[in-house]
Formats: C-alpha cells, sequence, structure tokens
C-alpha cells in the first residue's frame, strides 16, 4: 500500500459502519477506483469484499486532502471474468467488525468527472493516485495498454503540472546511461535519493541522485543531478515518450522529453567545464562511481573509456600551486594506484607560515584519506631554488613529501574490479577556509609511466638514510609487481626451420642496447653445436620490434642459423623477460644469457653443458667473463657488506685480474655465479619458480636464484675452463632511471629477503 489512513480500534463486538464513496472511475474491465471518507482506518488485514464478490490482493490505498477534507483513495480489482458496470456496496471485514463504504451514483468510465474533482486537491495528490496506478501496472502489466488506465493517467499527468519536474540538462554518455538534471520542488528532494523512471505507467530505468543537489534557486527550486540506467530492451521505448520520476510515495512528470541524439561524452564534459570547480569535481565522481557500483549491462571497456575520459578532460584547475613570491605552493607529481596494494602519492609542498591544516586523497570513489599523518618529507634541491628568493624565509628544506596509502576493503573491491579507470587528486585545506585542489599530470598512468616517474622524479632525490626511503622502496616494488602482472608476450616470430629437440635452450632478453647482436650471432653461427640449441632473443622493448625483427631475419639467413624472436608486451624487467623465454624454451636445460656477451671460441656451450651433466654442479653454473681488455670480470660472486653498512652487495672474485692468473683459473662451487651467462636444468628454474620479478629493472636477480637455489640443496658453480667476453652492463645504462636509485632500491630488497642467508654461506666460503 501507498499510504495507509490511521487506524480507528473497533470494540470486540460486531457493529456495522457505514460511509460514502464520493467518486468512482473505471481503470480496467475488472478494477476501479474508489475516493470517500472512510470511517476506519485500514490494517492490512482486512477482508474486502464488491457487492459481495472478494477483492484481490493486493488493494492499494493512499490518504487525499480535499478542501480540508481527510479521503481515502483505493484500487481495488475482482477476479478477471467480472465485469464491473456498476456496484452499490464495498464492505470492509476487520477482526473485530465490518464497515460499508456506499457508491452514491455511478461508476464514471471515462475520467470525465475526475478533473472538477482534482480542482480541490494539490497536484501532490494526483501524484499520490499515479503512483497507485504506476504500482497497479508494476503487479499487472497487461493493464498499461488499457485505454481506461491510460485515460486515467493523462488526467492526472495534466493535474500535476503545476508541480512537475523541469529537465534542464541532459546528455546520453552510453546507450543506457543518461546523465540529466532536474529542477525539483524544494519539498520533494528528501525523497529523490533514488527514482524509478516510468514511461507509459510502467518502469523503465532508475535513476541514481547525487547526494546533494548542486545549486539552489531564488524561487526555492534546487538542481538534482541523476544517473539513470535503462534496459536495452527500454531505451528505444523511453526516448520516443515522455517520462516521469517515481519518488517514494508519488510521480513527478518531467517537463522535457530525453535527447534523440547518440551518445558523446564531449557534449557532457563541455557542459561540465563551465561548472565552478567544485561542483564539477563533485559530478565526475559522482558519475564515476555509479558507473562502477552499478556498471548494469553496458561494456567494460566502454565504461572504462568514459571514465578516463573525464579524468582526462575534467581537471582540477589547479596541476600545481606557484608563485614566487607566495606564502604556499604544492605540486602533486604522482599518485597512482598499485592492483591489490595501496595508492603511492609523491610531490612537493613549500609552506613556511604552517598554513596548511589538513591534506586529503579524493578519488572518483568519493572515498577521502588523510595523507599528512603518513607522509614523509625528503629534500628536494630544485623546489628550494624555485623559492630561494622569496620573501616567506623557509628553515626546512624538506620540501618533498610521499606516502602509501593500502586500501580500505570498499576501495580494494572497486580497484580490483576496475583497475584502470581511478584516478586522484589532493585537497590542501589551509587557515582561513582556503582550500586547493591539485591532480597529477598523468591522471590514470599505468605502472610502467608510474615506475620510471617515481625512479627518474623520486628515487634519485631520496637518500638511503632518508626516512623516505622505506616508502619509497614500498612503493617501486609494488610498481615492478603491477608492471609484472601486466608483461606477457605480445608477438612471436620464427627464422629459419626450428630445432626438433634441442639440448640447450639459450634465452637472451633484449632492451635498447643492439649493438652486439651480430657480433654474438656471427660467434653462433661458427660453433657446431649451436645447431642443437634453440635460440631465443626477447625484446624487452616492444616499440623498437620493427627493427630487431629485420636484424634476426637478415642475421638468420645469412647464417642458415634458426633464432626465435619473443616481443614482450611491455618493458617489465630482465627477470619477466627471461621467465617469459624460460615458458616459450622446449630444451631440458636454459642457458640465461645477456645480449652483451660474446664468445671467444667455438665449443664454449657443449663444454658447460658436459661440466653440468657430470654432477659437479647441481643448480646454477657460469663461466669466466672477461672485459673487452681481457682483464677478469667475473670468476664467481660473493657478498661483502656495503660501506654504508645498510646492506650486502654483490662483488666478483678476481675482478680486474689478468684471464691466466692462477685464482681465477680452478673451476669451484662460489656464493653465487652472475646471471650474464648461466647454465641450469629446466628442472632446477622450475623448482625455485624462476627469477625474482620484484628487483626494480634488474639488478641482483641473479644472486638472488642462487641463493634460492641453496635453500633447495643445490649449489653454484663457477666453470674456469670457458671464458666469454661480457661488454658489461651496456644495456643497464640504458635504462630511463637513475642507477644510483636502483641500485639501492633493489640493494635494500635483496638484504631484507637474504642478509641471513648470506651470513651463512659467507660462513662457508670465507
Amino acid at each position: 500500500m501507498a499510504e495507509t489512513a490511521s487506524i480507528t480500534p473497533f470494540p470486540q463486538t460486531d457493529q456495522s459502519a457505514i460511509s460514502q464513496v464520493d467518486y468512482a472511475c473505471r481503470v480496467s474491465d475488472n478494477s476501479v477506483l474508489c475516493i470517500g471518507a472512510l470511517q476506519h482506518g485500514l490494517t492490512g488485514k482486512e477482508t474486502i469484499l464488491l457487492d459481495g464478490m472478494a477483492v484481490e490482493k493486493p488493494y492499494l490505498a493512499a490518504i487525499l486532502s480535499h478542501q480540508g477534507k481527510r479521503l481515502t483513495a483505493m484500487l481495488l480489482h475482482v477476479e478477471e471474468q467480472h465485469y464491473l458496470d456498476t456496484f452499490g456496496d464495498v464492505t470492509l471485514e476487520y477482526p473485530g467488525g465490518r464497515s460499508h463504504w456506499q457508491l452514491q451514483g455511478r461508476i464514471d468510465e471515462h475520467a470525465e468527472a475526475l478533473p472538477g474533482l482534482l480542482q480541490g486537491m494539490t497536484a501532490e495528490n494526483a501524484g499520490k493516485l499515479l503512483m497507485m496506478l504506476l504500482k497497479y501496472a508494476a503487479v499487472s502489466p497487461a493493464i498499461a495498454a488499457d485505454t481506461h488506465y491510460a485515460k486515467l493517467c493523462d488526467v492526472l499527468r495534466q493535474r500535476m503540472q503545476a508541480d512537475e519536474a523541469v529537465v534542464s540538462q541532459s546528455f546520453w554518455l552510453l546507450p543506457h546511461v543518461l546523465y540529466l538534471e532536474a529542477v525539483l520542488p524544494s519539498r520533494e528532494y528528501a525523497q529523490a535519493r533514488f527514482i524509478n523512471i516510468t514511461t507509459r505507467g510502467v518502469q523503465v530505468g532508475k535513476a541514481m541522485v547525487m547526494d546533494t543537489p548542486y545549486k539552489s534557486e531564488q524561487n526555492g527550486q534546487i538542481v538534482t543531478p541523476m544517473l539513470v540506467m535503462f534496459s536495452r530492451e527500454a531505451v528505444g521505448a523511453i526516448r520516443d515518450g515522455s517520462f516521469s520520476l517515481q519518488l517514494k510515495d508519488r510521480v513527478l512528470p518531467l517537463q522535457q522529453a530525453l535527447p534523440r541524439l547518440e551518445p558523446n561524452t564531449a557534449n557532457f564534459i563541455a557542459y561540465l567545464r563551465l561548472l565552478p570547480e567544485y561542483t564539477r569535481l563533485n559530478i565526475r565522481d559522482f558519475v564515476c562511481r555509479q558507473l562502477m557500483d552499478n556498471p548494469g549491462k553496458g561494456s567494460k571497456e566502454a565504461i572504462t573509456d568514459l571514465l578516463r575520459n573525464m579524468q582526462l578532460f575534467l581537471l582540477p584547475s589547479y596541476v600545481c600551486v606557484y608563485e614566487k613570491d607566495g606564502p604556499f605552493g604544492i605540486h602533486v607529481d604522482m599518485a597512482v594506484a598499485v592492483p591489490g596494494k595501496g595508492i603511492v602519492v609523491a610531490g612537493w609542498m613549500y609552506d613556511p607560515m604552517r598554513l596548511m591544516q589538513r591534506l586529503t586523497l579524493v578519488s572518483d570513489l568519493g572515498r577521502s584519506t588523510p595523507v599528512q599523518e603518513v607522509m614523509v618529507r625528503f629534500r628536494w634541491d630544485e623546489v628550494a631554488e624555485l623559492y630561494e628568493e622569496n620573501h616567506f624565509s623557509s628553515a626546512d628544506d624538506d620540501f618533498g613529501f610521499m606516502a602509501y596509502l593500502p586500501y580500505d576493503d570498499e576501495t580494494l573491491a572497486a580497484m580490483e574490479q576496475w583497475p584502470d579507470a581511478v584516478s586522484f587528486r589532493l585537497t590542501a585545506e589551509l587557515q582561513g577556509g582556503l582550500s586547493y585542489t591539485v591532480a597529477p599530470k598523468h591522471q590514470v598512468p599505468d605502472p610502467f609511466v608510474a615506475r620510471t616517474h617515481l625512479l627518474e622524479r623520486i628515487a634519485s632525490r631520496i637518500a638511503a638514510e632518508d626516512d623516505a626511503a622505506e616508502a619509497m622502496g614500498s612503493a617501486a616494488t609494488m610498481l615492478q609487481q603491477a608492471c609484472v602482472g601486466k608483461a606477457d608476450i605480445r608477438r612471436s616470430y620464427q627464422y629459419g626451420k626450428a630445432v626438433s629437440k634441442p639440448k640447450v635452450s639459450v634465452i637472451i632478453p633484449l632492451y635498447k642496447e643492439y649493438g652486439f647482436i651480430s657480433t654474438q650471432v656471427a660467434h653462433f653461427a661458427h660453433d657446431e653445436f649451436m645447431g642443437e640449441a634453440e635460440i631465443i632473443y626477447v625484446l624487452d622493448a616492444p616499440e623498437d620490434q620493427e627493427q630487431i625483427r629485420a636484424q634476426l631475419g637478415e642475421l638468420s639467413r645469412l647464417y642458415g642459423l634458426p633464432i626465435s624472436l619473443l616481443v614482450m608486451s611491455h618493458n617489465a624487467g630482465y627477470a619477466t623477460a627471461t621467465n617469459l623465454g624460460a615458458r616459450h624454451a622446449n630444451a631440458p636445460h636454459l642457458l640465461l644469457m645477456n645480449s652483451d656477451v660474446v664468445p671467444m671460441e667455438a665449443g664454449w656451450l657443449e663444454s658447460m653443458l658436459g661440466q653440468y651433466t657430470s654432477g659437479d654442479a647441481e643448480g646454477a653454473l657460469a663461466p669466466k667473463l672477461l672485459f673487452e681488455d681481457g682483464g677478469v670480470q667475473h670468476a664467481g660472486m660473493y657478498f661483502a657488506m656495503h660501506r654504508s653498512g645498510e646492506f650486502y652487495e654483490n662483488l666478483h672474485y678476481g675482478k680486474g685480474y689478468p684471464a691466466g692468473h692462477a685464482e681465477v683459473n680452478q673451476s669451484r662451487e662460489v656464493p653465487a655465479v652472475s646471471g650474464a651467462c648461466l647454465l641450469i636444468s629446466r628442472s632446477a628454474f622450475n623448482k625455485v619458480d624462476g627469477l625474482t620479478t620484484d628487483y626494480v629493472v634488474g639488478d641482483f636477480e641473479d644472486s638472488d636464484l642462487c641463493l634460492k637455489l641453496r635453500r633447495k640443496g643445490l649449489t653454484s658453480y663457477y666453470y674456469a675452463d670457458v671464458s666469454l667476453y661480457h661488454f658489461e652492463r651496456q644495456s643497464m645504462d640504458k635504462v630511463e632511471a637513475s642507477p644510483e636509485a636502483r641500485f639501492w632500491l633493489n640493494a635494500s630488497e635483496h638484504h631484507r629477503r637474504w642478509s641471513k642467508d648470506i651470513e651463512e654461506v659467507m660462513k662457508d666460503h670465507g
């Protein structure tokens, strides 16, 4: 029931009470609308008879007012085989008594007398009557086609025009999603939190309503933003007809029909740009949040694209707050979400007068998270230079800030569903009510962009001993994990006939430095054993694939050597490229090799494989590596504490010694070996899940692998009988990140994982 009258209790004895039906109107062949003063209220437990025929449930009722009188409206229907041409008595049988409602006159067949009755009522009463009819249509959909029902609805809508809602703006955002703004009578806003959309008496959609109107008009009306979701079946019908808003207990017709254009968010974005920033961002958040919470039957890709467009084209007014002589400045370099983890925020702030009271991170999900309690500060010399002549002197030069904010459960759930569609901004609230909202230049950066930005812009400014170093390390590791999760093989190419049963798969990641490929392949081609090996290059820079495809194709044809090329979807680092190469390899043994390692003579790989399978090496085996001048670069690795005392670093036995020195010409077990040229069985590689991918853009993956093997009881072995040239770190120098920052980040992570194991292994090796 829409609303029930107050209940007057009966005494516990049978009695009869008679009241009058002032008006009865046909709704359909077997249903009638009755309006009149009812002597006793409704309990919901009464049985209703219409001239002795049982009225079917649900019967609907509402309380109206007419010229100061309190009236009850009831919509009654009986079994379909009965045609109601007239009736005389409505009997209400209560548990404690009986009441009669008697009709004076006939049923109004075509609602001709209804307008006169409505003149004495407010438009709100007409809305309540229309609400009853819509509820009736919801349980009896066939009624919508009845001419009596349609006529009655039309009469009620005409009366309601004095109290209707007006559409001020409307835009189709998706084929089934409409944004509209309606001017509602102010007294109705309390009911307008969640609205059903109806047309021709049938519900066709639902509207989510923004928590607060964004503007109040002088006449008391307010503008209410709504996001309307239609079923695909209803879109065609709703565009061709008028529609109404179904509130809690009544209906408001909308004065303006929906736009007939196809979805075009450009118009929507252009309109929002005209609004004040606070309103614009609130509406943006509202639309984003509702689309994420209620995607309906829409394409997830289409919704993601829509959200990204709003984030990219509806930026806050301030990307950076800076005045050379001003008392406050703030810039946010990055605010990026790490899947499954949290949000990394970094930037700088100049506040010598201590004006800032609150710094808050705001997301499109409508979530606000305090930042200042968890952020750490660090030096940013460039900012100090910006304010060097500022007359508000600052004794504090730690202008940089960084924070890691773990997800709450609600945000985590939304981020898992929409990993590429949520952006963030910072709001700095100052004393006296002044506030600034700033957003990063890259509103929705992918983790690859964020990782590079973090290393280039932030990490290079943080010293290992800074308070921000730990947060920096956590953020970099999380971004690296996010990059790994997105990386895969995009394309694969085979040049020449693939080796059917290779003995060894040679896996060579490529990144930026390609000058040694021709020399490397030429040495492979002049080694007979390489005909039994599978050569796999893994390109970790997909933007260079055309160049590498042409180069490897030409080399394969020139030397008649089979070569495979795997092209990564993104640059995720040496470990990820190697692991994906191993996944595509077919041999029982894997040789992990850098692109800047070049053999000195034929037979090197056959000799390494023979030594490995002889049983001396059970985990990883690596040869002697030489610098270009013939000096030793690698004769096995060991660990020593860094001069800072903060972490162990990897060092090479015999580094700089002549190649013929006795100490570097003895094959032996060592704490670890270099990954520049490392032989391992597939079973051992899989046993430790390959290379660890958490190290940012390289460093320490090889020693990490050796330490993982050691935990499984497998050794690392230096093989002195084979020598190769290693033009050290040629590709690593091409990485777009600070080498110092990358080193201490990875060294700190390596130390955290392995410090106790390193202490034990170094006791064994001195």
